[in-house]
């Protein structure tokens, strides 16, 4: 898997209730350009269950909104590997 460059820090997932599902904030190691952040966000945004999902490339964070029913952590961090990074915490 490719990925432009590594870098991270390692962080807890933070969840809680948005309004239009479940919202959780994972750090991401190895976000380090746009191209690294539109990676990430697509192999969220495809996955069942996953209404958004929105990296921010400063804290090397993203945030997922989702449906606790069809997706969950593991499942995150799954594909988040896949596309050739690393959740981290």
């Amino acid at each position: 898997m490719a990925r432009c460059c590594r870098r991270g820090q390692s962080a807890q997932p933070k969840e809680t209730q948005a309004g239009t599902g479940t919202e959780m904030a994972l750090k991401v190691e190895g976000m380090t350009c746009a191209h690294c952040v539109a990676a990430v966000e697509k192999a969220l945004s495809k996955m069942a269950g996953v209404k958004s999902a929105k990296a921010d490339l400063a804290n090397n964070m993203v945030t997922v909104t989702y449906d606790p029913n069809t997706a969950n952590t593991a499942d995150f961090a799954r594909a988040v590997e896949q596309a050739g990074y690393r959740v981290v915490g």
